[in-house]
């Protein structure tokens, strides 16, 4: 929900260890992507039902500007604050 939270506004800064990071900066972005697909294939069904469309939670820019948050550090500097 990271970029969820950036996209109202969020800007603290998320410490993490530096492989979560890494490993954020591809799998946010990927569910950002999916977002968007799921929510246009949505919003298809949407108007055929003549429901009005929604927005996506967050988009794959949302999840790419939020990652300027992440602090990655090593896990014993976690640890030991």
């Amino acid at each position: 929900m990271i970029p969820y939270v950036y996209r109202l506004g969020f800007r603290g800064s998320v410490i993490c260890t530096n492989a979560t990071r890494d490993l954020c900066a591809i799998m946010l972005a990927d569910s950002g992507h999916i977002q968007e697909s799921d929510t246009e294939m949505n919003n298809k069904k949407r108007a055929r039902h003549g429901l009005e469309p929604v927005e996506p939670i967050y988009v794959k820019e949302d999840a790419v500007h939020c990652m300027e948050l992440f602090i990655g550090t090593a896990p014993a500097e976690i640890l030991y604050q």
